[in-house]
C-alpha cells in the first residue's frame, strides 16, 4: 500500500469529531488551569491547618478598611487604602496602615501596581514598604478568578537593611443569583526571600484564607468576611488569627462605574 495514501474515512472522521473551535480549545485550558490552582490552594491550605494543630497562640482581630480609586482615564488610576488592626480579641488598637498606591492596566485582563505602605503599629515594630505587583484576570462563565503576585520591600524598624518579601494571591468571585451580591474566597501565601537575622522570620511568614460576601451599588462596594491567617514569628510560637473584615471601596474620577473597586 502506498504510504502517501489519504487517511481511512473512518479515521478522518474520528479526527473531525475531536475537533473543537478555538474558543472551545481556550475554555477547557482554562478549566483545566482554574481546577489546578485551586487544587492546589486546597492542598496548602489542608497542609497549613495541619501545622495550625502545633502549639499556637489564638487572637480574634477585627480590621476596618476604606479605599478611594480615582480613574485617571482608562487605562490609569490613583488609589488610597487605609486599615486599622484591632487585636486582644477586638480590645485595642494594634496597628494603623496607610496605603497609596498608582495602576495601570497594559491589558483588560492585566493589572499593575507601584505604592508605598506605612504601617504604624502601637505594639511592635513599625514598617515602610514599596511594592510592586501584577494581577491576572480569569473570566469562565460568572466566576471571575484573580491571579496576583506581589514583592515588598520592607524597611522594618531597628532591623538593618531591606527584607524582601514575596506574596502570591489566588481569589475566585462568583454572583449570587440574581441579587446583585457576590461570594467570594482567596489564598494569599506570604514569604520572605532573604533573612536579616532579626525581626520578620525567614522563608514562610503567614498564610491568609478569606471568606467574603460583597455587593456593589454603583461607584461605591461593600464587603464583609472572615479571614483565618496562620502567622510564623521568629521567637516564640505561630499564631492563629481570626479575622473579620469590613471593607469599603469607592470609585471617583471621570471613568463610569467601578472599573477598579470589585478585586
Amino acid at each position: 500500500m502506498d504510504s502517501r495514501a489519504p487517511y481511512p474515512v473512518g479515521c478522518r472522521l474520528r479526527r473531525a469529531l475531536r475537533w473543537k473551535p478555538a474558543s472551545e480549545r481556550s475554555a477547557a485550558r482554562g478549566r483545566v488551569a482554574l481546577h489546578r490552582a485551586l487544587a492546589g490552594l486546597v492542598g496548602a491550605s489542608a497542609v497549613l491547618l495541619s501545622a495550625s494543630t502545633r502549639a499556637a497562640e489564638s487572637d480574634i482581630q477585627l480590621w476596618p478598611v476604606v479605599t478611594i480609586h480615582h480613574g485617571l482615564g482608562e487605562r490609569w488610576g490613583a488609589h488610597l487604602q487605609t486599615r486599622v488592626r484591632l487585636d486582644d480579641d477586638v480590645s485595642q488598637v494594634k496597628d494603623v496602615l496607610v496605603r497609596p498606591f498608582v495602576s495601570w492596566r497594559p491589558l483588560d485582563n492585566l493589572t499593575l501596581d507601584l505604592g508605598y505602605d506605612y504601617l504604624d503599629s502601637f505594639q511592635s515594630r513599625s514598617e515602610h514598604r514599596i511594592f510592586q505587583s501584577a494581577e491576572h484576570r480569569l473570566l469562565w462563565r460568572d466566576l471571575v478568578v484573580r491571579n496576583r503576585v506581589r514583592l515588598d520591600q520592607r524597611f522594618v524598624e531597628d532591623v538593618d537593611g531591606v527584607v524582601l518579601r514575596f506574596r502570591y494571591r489566588l481569589r475566585g468571585r462568583h454572583p449570587i443569583g440574581g441579587s446583585g451580591w457576590y461570594g467570594a474566597v482567596s489564598d494569599e501565601v506570604f514569604a520572605n526571600v532573604n533573612d536579616r537575622g532579626e525581626g520578620p522570620v525567614s522563608g514562610f511568614e503567614q498564610n491568609r484564607l478569606r471568606f467574603a460576601v460583597g455587593g456593589i451599588l454603583g461607584r461605591l462596594r461593600a464587603e464583609s468576611g472572615y479571614e483565618w491567617q496562620y502567622v510564623e514569628r521568629r521567637t516564640g510560637p505561630a499564631r492563629n488569627l481570626h479575622v473579620f473584615f469590613v471593607e469599603f471601596s469607592v470609585d471617583t474620577g471621570d471613568l463610569p462605574g467601578p472599573p477598579w473597586s470589585p478585586r
